[in-house]
């Protein structure tokens, strides 16, 4: 999704978005490592090494973007998925 600017404002916002090598989920998904195992092999197939399968946590500031930086309402916990490049 990206960037995107509320309607009538100039208050900008952001979401990641997902790609080929990676996905995010919110924190507040609580999906299981089972569950996030089984989006991984939808996503990369059945056959990926569950070595190659990344995960992180991020805390990422999605809303009034480059305004009130320290809000801390303002940021959401992330968990990022990625798949290891060869």
């Amino acid at each position: 999704m990206g960037y995107t600017t509320r309607p009538r404002t100039e208050i900008i916002d952001f979401w990641p978005d997902d790609g080929p090598d990676h996905f995010w989920l919110t924190s507040s998904s609580q999906a299981s490592i089972a569950a996030i195992i089984v989006m991984a092999k939808e996503r990369w197939g059945q056959d990926i090494d569950l070595n190659d399968i990344l995960i992180e946590s991020q805390r990422i500031h999605t809303e009034c973007v480059y305004y009130d930086l320290h809000d801390p309402n303002d940021w959401t916990d992330f968990i990022w998925i990625g798949r290891a490049q060869p």
